[in-house]
């Protein structure tokens, strides 16, 4: 980031921690649920995605790895690494064993932004709640490759994972937001083609409608920090408007039949609700064996901000619990 964008960034913090204390001493909390640390960040966000879009997104592929607090580090180890040509980043508790459960991880995004390395801290989390090994793919972001790269590095990884031992019993696929869709879009091409599927899906706050249906889009828009031209212009990024339906890319619109386990969670106040609503239905409807949490007045993948809200933690231990009990 520049100098510049950093001023920038900490001017706006200071301006929404401010309006924030006094909205909450004159109003009280936006949301219930909300704590004053959570409502400021989320304020923040919020200035961040509803800024002109292609700036954002050279900004944000500016952000540098985050760093994990010690309290994480202490438990877990990482390192850098290759899978399928691609650059993965490994995560995993340090009494973790090659017979403990593996988690194939795929960040959000927007298919444009974000790394391994942006979600270094909720990899931890899940590596730590689940017992598992947790290896994020950076995959090829649009628009430089657009649809279909994005899916063919994850098929790639999660064939190459398949090849160095790791039994299906033993894998879960899991993402948030874009990365979320990309797991469903994994799991539907391993079926399609055959292939033996992994013992669950864990999809948090997964976009699975790049045609931005369901009415939370726009009654939601005053509490999430998403919005309708924020998530238009990231899907225009990665596939043309007139493929928006294609199953490989909204799986909302894919015969789920057949799938392994899912594990879906979402905000009650984000505007992916709707649609995460319509994708766990007709997957419950196809038979997949389909649990969705909601969880009331959380904002998209509310998991980062786990530290500020006990709703986050609760949702990263039913991460870990679904794991135990899908894996062999």
């Amino acid at each position: 980031m520049t100098v510049l964008t950093i001023l920038a960034v900490l001017l706006a913090s200071i301006r929404i921690t401010l309006w924030t204390t006094v909205r909450r001493w004159v109003r009280g909390p936006r949301l219930p649920a909300w704590s004053w640390a959570y409502e400021v960040v989320v304020g923040i966000l919020r200035w961040g995605a509803r800024r002109n879009s292609p700036r954002m997104v050279g900004q944000l592929r500016r952000v540098p790895p985050m760093p994990l607090v010690s309290v994480l580090r202490r438990h877990v180890q990482l390192e850098e690494g290759e899978l399928a040509g691609r650059p993965v980043l490994t995560v995993q508790p340090h009494a973790w064993q090659p017979s403990d459960p593996t988690v194939l991880y795929f960040h959000g995004g927007g298919y444009v932004t974000c790394s391994p390395g942006t979600h270094r801290a909720l990899l931890a989390r899940i590596a730590l709640a689940g017992g598992a090994r947790c290896v994020a793919l950076d995959y090829r972001l649009a628009p430089e490759d657009p649809y279909p790269a994005a899916l063919e590095d994850a098929l790639a990884a999660c064939r190459a994972l398949r090849d160095q031992g790791v039994a299906p019993g033993q894998l879960i696929l899991g993402g948030d937001s874009a990365g979320g869709g990309l797991s469903m879009a994994v799991l539907l091409r391993l079926r399609e083609l055959g292939e033996a599927l992994p013992a669950g899906a864990v999809l948090l706050s997964p976009w699975v409608d790049l045609s931005h249906q369901g009415d939370s889009i726009e009654s939601c828009a005053e509490t999430d920090y998403l919005g309708r031209d924020v998530l238009e212009y990231y899907a225009r990024q990665y596939v043309d408007e007139d493929r928006a339906r294609d199953p490989m890319v909204s799986p909302v619109f894919a015969d789920l039949e057949g799938l392994c386990p899912l594990l879906v969670q979402a905000g009650g106040a984000e505007v992916l609700r709707d649609q995460v609503r319509r994708l766990t239905e007709r997957a419950e409807a196809a038979g997949v064996d389909t649990r969705l949490e909601i969880y009331p007045d959380m904002v998209h993948v509310w998991h980062v901000l786990s530290p500020l809200c006990p709703e986050g933690q609760t949702a990263i231990r039913r991460i870990g619990e679904f794991v135990a009990e899908v894996c062999d």
